[in-house]
């Protein structure tokens, strides 16, 4: 396979990181206006090791918007692995379309029937839906214009990640726009909506790059992209560990959301707008992240696991800290702190689900990412049910940041992404498919490669 060039080579990944930017927009527009709904926040205090120092009592959130955010984690981890096998089967622009047309019904019902909690509760479920289609495939759909990696595509890869930003601006703006349109706002969202429509159209595939190997034939196609190798992927020891990083490096962010507002208001006073603005510095630190983080891993070679496991105990220890902040200031510093480093830790195991993809499983590319995405998803799952408690006297937000830090260990068996190295189970069973057999070399720079594919020996 050889890279695409040229316009069409741009317009694919410009539309593909607009479908990004548009996921976390629509994800994180909410965040700020959550103190503002009356169902949001309960009704029995709770008591924290701040009020034992000051008399005051922080009012916790509601389980009612815990349960409405979950809904968005629940909808996304059982659509991922279809989102990547449609993809594999039919393309990667026939799902990013159906996550647009999901967006643009998203838009419609928050900016023409308020905000109600059977609105922002069908909202939520669409909005894993859409995050399902497109922050699973438009990833995927960025790397396949690429034939390996290279530091122009470790750049474009990590501009697609400062995405996570614009959860945060999204607050940012919703929170000076909501006090003059409220809910109206949501309209302005259509017609960057229906602009990323007409770009997938221009430059449509119903097949990937990815989904042929040039030097084997139909036969070998059809053979790697069976259910057999599809258990492979799902079996494969080194995805489940990118993957349950993932899921970490994400917790502190997705159990934030729906307690950020909430606790913002209850300990400092803040309205939309001072929690808005904690929210765009939020973004700042990790639109820095991932672009430092682009140009750090190549200057590593094999040792990115290393660069993995230091991001994940940045993003860790913040969180050990935060509860305890005097003033909103500190609290705001130790957040981006933990955004800075969660960041460099995701677009880090990004690249290396990257490199899995391409060396081991180019005919399930979709349903590669689309795991990565189940860790990504079961942090948004999980995240709501520990909202009503993260700022309590239970301290989970302390037990989150131990978990990330813990789960940094786990990198150490990302040390080599070679297929023929370090545990994976597709190698426990070489028999069961004698013309799959994928040697790599990462040679080169960090988390690239060299592929070949050996036929056996009479």
């Amino acid at each position: 396979m050889a890279d695409i060039s040229g316009k069409t080579k741009w317009l694919r990944i410009a539309t593909s990181i607009g479908a990004l930017y548009l996921d976390s927009c629509l994800h994180g527009a909410v965040v700020p206006i959550v103190a503002e709904w009356d169902w949001a926040a309960t009704d029995v205090p709770l008591t924290t090791n701040r009020s034992q120092t000051n008399g005051n009592e922080e009012t916790r959130a509601s389980f009612a918007i815990g349960a409405i955010f979950l809904s968005t984690g629940l909808a996304e981890i059982g659509l991922s692995p279809i989102a990547g096998m449609t993809a594999d089967r039919f393309g990667f622009d026939v799902v990013i379309l159906i996550g647009l047309l999901i967006g643009i019904l998203k838009c419609l019902l928050f900016g023409l029937l308020g905000t109600s909690i059977v609105i922002v509760s069908t909202n939520r479920v669409l909005q894993g839906a859409l995050s399902a289609c497109t922050q699973t495939i438009a990833m995927a759909r960025i790397r396949d214009v690429y034939a390996k990696a290279s530091p122009e595509c470790a750049n474009v890869m990590a501009i697609a990640l400062c995405k996570m930003a614009f959860n945060f601006f999204a607050g940012l703006v919703i929170g000076e726009l909501y006090g003059y349109l409220k809910y109206r706002v949501f309209l302005l969202f259509l017609p960057i909506s229906l602009l990323l429509i007409i770009g997938v159209l221009i430059t449509f595939r119903n097949d990937n790059f990815h989904s042929k190997d040039e030097s084997n034939g139909k036969d070998e196609c059809e053979q790697n992209s069976s259910g057999a190798v599809r258990w492979r992927v799902i079996c494969d020891v080194q995805l489940m560990i990118v993957t349950t990083c993932c899921m970490f490096s994400t917790l502190g962010q997705s159990s934030l959301e729906p307690s950020f507002a909430v606790w913002m208001k209850s300990s400092f006073e803040a309205g939309p707008e001072s929690t808005g603005v904690i929210l765009g510095l939020c973004g700042v630190a990790s639109i820095t992240s991932s672009l430092a983080s682009a140009q750090i891993l190549p200057a590593l070679q094999h040792r990115s696991w290393i660069f993995c496991m230091a991001s994940l105990c940045t993003a860790g220890v913040p969180l050990l800290l935060v509860n305890f902040s005097p003033n909103i200031v500190v609290a705001g510093v130790a957040l981006c702190t933990h955004l800075f480093g969660a960041t460099a830790a995701r677009f880090t195991l990004l690249m290396m689900c990257s490199t899995i993809a391409n060396s081991r499983y180019p005919q399930s590319y979709g349903l590669v990412f689309a795991m990565f995405n189940v860790g990504w998803a079961a942090s948004f799952l999980l995240g709501p049910l520990l909202a009503s408690y993260l700022f309590g006297s239970v301290c989970v937000i302390c037990i989150i940041g131990a978990a990330c830090i813990a789960s940094s260990l786990l990198t150490v068996i990302l040390q080599t992404l070679d297929s023929k190295q370090g545990p994976n189970i597709m190698d426990c069973f070489p028999n069961d498919y004698p013309k799959y057999q994928i040697v790599t070399s990462t040679g080169g720079p960090p988390l690239s490669y060299e592929e070949e594919i050996q036929q056996p020996k009479d």
